[in-house]
């Protein structure tokens, strides 16, 4: 089982088809494995989104089973290193205590225009820097979708059923690899 968690790259947006054109249902399929996501629209580690809530709030959702972790983004905090630093640490800190079985992958933002905002950045460095500290595995996620208009949807932000496609291919490399991972020996 693996749960992802991220803002609307994961709980998806109007510039895709729905659930079944989405990411961790496509990869659970490549896979051949079970999935459960949860994402919050607008959210980040510090910004709180649509539902008024930011992404911590969503390790209540993570299931039970979970072999595997995926925390994906976020393009929506502007807060600064720091912020965005501390609320990742202390997420990825909580999902460690209630799941300390579970391989735990931090992704950083994805930023599809050409150039990214120093913002994104920023927060592309704390997300690194957070998931060291808490012993997960990180990747940047800062070149993908970069420079190739077909992933994007009409609104210029969200990635469409081809961008969704792309998205399960990257996180398909990186789901078999952590269900791959020996754990450390005792």
């Amino acid at each position: 089982m693996v749960t992802f968690l991220g803002d609307s790259y994961t709980g998806g947006s109007r510039q895709d088809s729905g659930e079944d054109a989405r990411y961790p249902k496509l990869v659970g399929e490549a896979l051949d494995i079970s999935v459960h996501s949860a994402g919050l629209g607008g959210s980040g580690y510090v910004a709180v989104g649509t539902a008024n809530k930011a992404l911590p709030t969503l390790v209540n959702k993570i299931h039970v089973d979970s072999d595997v972790v995926v925390v994906f983004g976020s393009r929506n905090d502007k807060a600064g290193y720091q912020a965005v630093y501390d609320a990742a640490s202390g997420m990825y800190g909580r999902i460690r205590e209630r799941f300390p079985d579970a391989k735990l992958v931090a992704v950083g933002p994805a930023w599809p225009a050409s150039v990214t905002p120093d913002f994104v950045i920023e927060s592309d460095n704390a997300v690194r820097d957070a998931a060291a500290e808490n012993g997960a595995t990180y990747v940047s996620a800062l070149e993908w979708l970069k420079g190739d208009p077909a992933l994007i949807g009409a609104d210029n932000v969200h990635p469409n059923d081809a961008g969704h496609a792309y998205l399960a291919a990257q996180f398909e490399q990186i789901v078999r690899a952590a269900l791959e991972e020996k754990p450390p020996a005792s």
